[in-house]
């Protein structure tokens, strides 16, 4: 889809320019797998989902709350 790609331009674009981070929410067990990915903009992490779009569970929201708190993020 054309529009899809052009808004993975964009965030791309927006990474490569530093407006953007990236990081991803693993297990110690599976660390080559990613859990949950989260988009950091502006001192925020803006969105949090694992794969399908799947919303974070108790468990991995409690990790989110954690890193935003020691890397000083607010979330979104």
């Amino acid at each position: 889809n054309y529009n899809d790609e052009r808004i993975a331009r964009h965030h791309i674009d927006s990474i490569i320019n530093g407006d953007r981070q990236v990081a991803f929410l693993r297990t110690a067990e599976n660390v080559d797998i990613p859990l949950i990915t989260l988009d950091i903009k502006d001192g925020m992490i803006q969105q949090y989902e694992g794969k399908n779009r799947r919303a974070p569970n108790d468990k991995e929201w409690e990790a989110i709350e954690k890193y935003a708190k020691i890397k000083k993020l607010r979330l979104k």
